[in-house]
């Protein structure tokens, strides 16, 4: 899995990073809708979040040199919008007055 540096906001109650809010990525900001995972390895600590389209990434934190990296784990695009219904003209004898 390829690692970017990113940047990330954070909630921070009684550590740093608690929690990602929002992702400087790619050239956007995107704010993290759920945090559905997370987990301590050696020299970091990782996050499974989701984003707005459901997209999941993972953020890990390096505490040592005080970096972000996110990796792109996938997810699905919802579908686009439905094309608006057709107008249909009211016929003359319904025609409001």
């Amino acid at each position: 899995m390829l690692e970017e540096l990113v940047e990330v906001a954070c909630y921070a109650g009684s550590r740093y990073p608690q929690r990602p809010q929002r992702v400087t990525w790619r050239g956007g900001d995107h704010e993290v809708l759920a945090v559905e995972r997370e987990w301590q390895e050696p020299r970091r600590r990782c996050y499974l979040v989701r984003l707005e389209g459901d997209l999941l990434l993972t953020l890990c934190y390096y505490e040592r040199n005080d970096r972000w990296t996110v990796a792109e784990v996938g997810g699905v695009k919802p579908p686009p919008p439905l094309p608006p219904e057709p107008h249909t003209p009211t016929s003359p004898r319904h025609a409001p007055r």
